[in-house]
């Protein structure tokens, strides 16, 4: 299995039109981030870092939403 950095993965995942959400849990993961169950949302736990929701519906996660993500989970100038 290859393996590629988190800063490749971020330039990736950017640069798509689409991320669904498999793919940005994937990311989510790699950085040790750990999936608790919340309502219409999973949130994203990480020592030092403030909970992150990701939403639960089908689809693509919208750019605004994906960044926003990547910010608070300090992934977004990596």
């Amino acid at each position: 299995m290859l393996s590629i950095s988190v800063s490749h993965q971020i330039k990736l995942i950017l640069g798509k039109v689409e991320v669904t959400k498999h793919e940005l849990e994937k990311l989510l993961r790699n950085n040790k981030f750990e999936k608790r169950s919340g309502g219409k949302h999973d949130v994203w736990i990480k020592k030092g870092f403030p909970p992150i929701p990701v939403p639960r519906h089908k689809g693509d996660i919208p750019k605004g939403t994906l960044k926003n993500i990547l910010k608070a989970a300090g992934l977004e100038n990596k």
